[in-house]
């Protein structure tokens, strides 16, 4: 099935397509676990590039000092696109989050592609931010719902580790529970 629409207005002609989302599993690393996914677009153009703006809320009790903890933050990231090269993203949460807390975090996404080159207003990483080394910034790029397909996606991962603290706990994430991660592209 290939999703791809061509919009005309008096200006401008628009090629509306959809970024897909596959082949969703574990991503662990030393420090931080979580899930993965990749992002496909069914016969893109020459250039092409995928944003997503990022919404994310933690919420966590930590247990000795029983403090709750609420962060929200948004950003956009993006990945040029190219035909044979597999796009992967990860939200992986750090152990230094985790230990000896109760906790919750909530991501929403939308996700589309556009033709071109990627928006000068975003700044390649270096891996020390929260789009890592992808270009990035923490001002949202605006998307047009009538020109662009969106995919969202909503994730959600809990964890009860009051009184855990030893590395062995933590081990390729046993202590994630995984909520929701669902798909939506009926926008």
């Amino acid at each position: 099935m290939i999703f791809i629409f061509i919009i005309i207005d008096k200006y401008n002609i628009y090629i509306y397509m959809l970024v897909k989302l596959n082949n969703f599993k574990r991503d662990n690393h030393t420090d931080r676990h979580g899930w993965k996914i990749d992002f496909k677009i069914d016969h893109p153009l020459k250039k092409m590039v995928i944003y997503q703006n990022v919404h994310v809320e933690i919420t966590s009790i930590m247990g000795n000092i029983n403090t709750i903890y609420n962060q929200k933050y948004e950003f956009t990231e993006a990945w040029i696109y190219k035909d044979k090269k597999k796009i992967t993203d990860s939200f992986l949460i750090p152990i230094d989050w985790r230990r000896d807390q109760v906790g919750t975090i909530k991501i929403k996404t939308e996700i589309w592609c556009e033709e071109g080159n990627i928006n000068c207003s975003l700044k390649k990483g270096t891996n020390n931010e929260y789009w890592g080394n992808l270009h990035g910034s923490f001002t949202l790029l605006k998307c047009n719902p009538n020109i662009h397909k969106i995919t969202e996606r909503y994730f959600e991962v809990n964890w009860n580790n009051f009184g855990k603290k030893k590395l062995s706990n933590f081990t390729r994430g046993k202590d994630l529970n995984l909520i929701k991660n669902k798909i939506d592209n009926n926008n």
